[in-house]
C-alpha cells in the first residue's frame, strides 16, 4: 500500500513538471527590456531569480522553483538566451529569452 502511494505521488510529481514545462515553452520567446548603457551593456544582470518571477506571474505555475534547477548564461547585454528548466529527472524545458533595450 505504501509503494503504491510512492508511485501515485511520483507519478503526479512528473505530471506537474509536463504541465509545468509545456507552460514555460509556450512563453518562448520571452523578451525582456533593461535598460541599456553604451555597446548594448545591461544596467546589472537579469537572474534567475528574475526570470522565475517572469515565468511565475505568466504561467501561475505552482512549482517550488527552489527545488528547480536553472541553467541561464549571465546576460550582461542584449541578446538571445537560452534557459534551461530541469523540472524533473526526465523532464526540462527550454525558454527562449530575447532582452531588448528598453
Amino acid at each position: 500500500m505504501k509503494e503504491e502511494k510512492e508511485r501515485q505521488h511520483l507519478a503526479e510529481l512528473k505530471d506537474v513538471a509536463i504541465n509545468t514545462a509545456a507552460d514555460i515553452e509556450r512563453l518562448s520567446p520571452l523578451t525582456i527590456s533593461r535598460k541599456v548603457g553604451a555597446g548594448g551593456k545591461l544596467f546589472g544582470t537579469v537572474t534567475t531569480k528574475q526570470l522565475v518571477e517572469i515565468v511565475k506571474s505568466k504561467t501561475g505555475a505552482k512549482v517550488d522553483f527552489a527545488k528547480v534547477k536553472i541553467d541561464l548564461p549571465e546576460i550582461h547585454s542584449v541578446g538571445d538566451y537560452t534557459a534551461i528548466f530541469h523540472l524533473h529527472f526526465e523532464i526540462t524545458a527550454r525558454l527562449r529569452v530575447k532582452v531588448i533595450s528598453e
